[in-house]
């Protein structure tokens, strides 16, 4: 998934990003969400972050607890333009905050770094406990 959405910038094989974490199972619910949520944090890093200067770079970095079922990622952006941080929040990181929250009990926040965007998630996986997802019927991998 991850891949996909970075092939437009120069893939996740380039020097601009840095894929760490064990693949991940995802319901195709989660699936969708998590393509919505890569795709505006790449989309606003295009357009105003690390990805919309040369030397701009993405780490991306998730692990799975394996006691909790909960999965832990980070998007960093660093070499990009300064950030500073919005009057008004935007559609894009209601979407992204408020989107996972709801949906699957997880949660996602946004900060602005002046060194670059950060963004955690934490969310709960299928068989975690108090998960809406038991198990997953339908999955798809988030690969490195």
């Amino acid at each position: 998934m991850l891949k996909a959405e970075l092939e437009p910038y120069g893939g996740s094989e380039s020097s601009r990003f840095s894929l760490n974490g064990d693949d991940v199972r995802l319901t195709s619910q989660m699936a969708l969400a998590f393509g919505l949520v890569f795709h505006e944090l790449t989309t606003n890093a295009a357009k105003h972050g690390a990805l919309s200067v040369p030397n701009g770079r993405v780490e991306i970095d998730w692990k799975v607890d394996d006691d909790s079922r909960r999965l832990h990622l980070q998007w960093m952006e660093s070499g990009g333009p300064r950030v500073e941080k919005p009057a008004r929040r935007g559609m894009g990181s209601r979407v992204i905050e408020s989107g996972l929250m709801h949906e699957f009990g997880g949660e996602a926040r946004i900060a602005f770094d002046r060194s670059g965007i950060r963004c955690s998630i934490d969310m709960p996986l299928p068989g975690a406990t108090g998960s809406p997802y038991k198990y997953a019927r339908k999955v798809s991998t988030v690969a490195r």
